[in-house]
């Protein structure tokens, strides 16, 4: 058994500590729960057992599901995240999160965990739940642009399994339709013998070699092989940016 000075960020628990919690008036459960509904601690540690109590009054909690869904793995998508985490499907949407006070959580014994989340789905999990605040957002015309080309499906198809990440580097800047976006694109695919690295160009190649004011310059590496120059010259691409 757990109390509350015992919780940890990432911490599992079943579906009887989610209705249980649900009793103590939380502030925005208001989704539907299944007996395949858990919950994870999404309040940092330090936060966690920070006095006096009234200067962090609430422990945040996110629901997760049990799903077949792989769909959104590697923070994809960011209102809806899967993680394979030891033969298990795990998915949280963004707004599936809760908070209750810690005052009412005196007492309360949490049951042993559920399971515990492997360290790379704990460092995925917190990183897309920053993302909601963080995530890049590039310019109307750009955004309007990709859209006209639905470069977004070639992310929904198979080739697409193996890839982890889509960066994009292309100037800030509202530009006039008669002028050209030029756009660097980084496609980062994990390191597994798997992957087919010139497969994954030419299908990304074709859909972004025709889009209409956007000269693209594209390559494919793997994870391994991103620079720390990199990540300060691109930025990560989502589906549903929101721009400027």
């Amino acid at each position: 058994m757990k109390t509350l000075n015992d919780l940890r960020q990432c911490d599992v628990f079943d579906n009887s500590v989610l209705k249980g919690l649900q009793k103590l008036k939380p502030v925005n459960l208001n989704v539907a729960l299944s007996e395949r509904s858990f919950c994870v601690v999404i309040t940092q540690d330090c936060d966690i057992i920070h006095t006096p109590p009234e200067e962090e009054p609430f422990i945040e909690f996110i629901i997760g599901n049990l799903s077949e869904d792989r769909s959104c793995k590697n923070g994809k998508n960011p209102r809806k995240l899967h993680l394979e985490n030891n033969g298990q499907i795990l998915e949280f949407i963004i707004h599936n999160r809760f908070f209750v006070k810690k005052d009412s959580l005196v007492g309360f014994e949490f049951s042993d965990l559920l399971f515990e989340l492997t360290p790379d789905n704990t460092k995925i999990l917190k990183k897309w739940l920053g993302s909601r605040y963080t995530r890049a957002a590039f310019p109307d015309e750009f955004n309007k642009r990709l859209k006209n080309a639905k470069v977004e499906k070639i992310t929904e198809k198979g080739i697409s399994s193996k890839v982890s990440h889509i960066f994009f580097e292309v100037e800030d800047r509202e530009l006039p339709s008669e002028e050209i976006y030029q756009l660097n694109v980084m496609v980062v695919v994990d390191n597994s013998d798997e992957v087919n690295k010139n497969d994954i160009e030419d299908a990304y190649f074709e859909v972004f070699e025709h889009i209409e004011g956007i000269e693209t310059n594209l390559r494919v590496v793997t994870e391994d092989e991103v620079t720390l120059k990199d990540l300060q010259n691109y930025k990560r691409w989502d589906k549903d940016s929101i721009s400027f």
